[in-house]
């Protein structure tokens, strides 16, 4: 929660979203053996105009701990 207040988040939030004031939503979510993760941007600043779908085999830890290289796909 209090990632949401940090310089980062607050100029993201203003050059993205127009204003400082952001909601945090949380998502509980039910753990599944996942055979390949992913995560799916729909804002990529990197890529304008392009949704970013990047994935790894197996849990998603290994993605987002940049434990391993992930396939990316972007769909346009």
């Amino acid at each position: 929660m209090a990632s949401l207040h940090n310089e980062t988040a607050q100029t993201y939030a203003k050059t993205f979203l127009g204003s400082a004031q952001s909601k945090m939503t949380v998502v509980v979510q039910q753990m599944v053996d996942a055979k390949i993760a992913g995560v799916l941007f729909t804002h990529a600043p990197k890529y304008k105009d392009t949704i970013l779908i990047e994935v790894v085999l197996g849990l998603g830890e290994s993605l987002v701990s940049g434990k391993t290289t992930v396939q990316q796909y972007k769909v346009t």
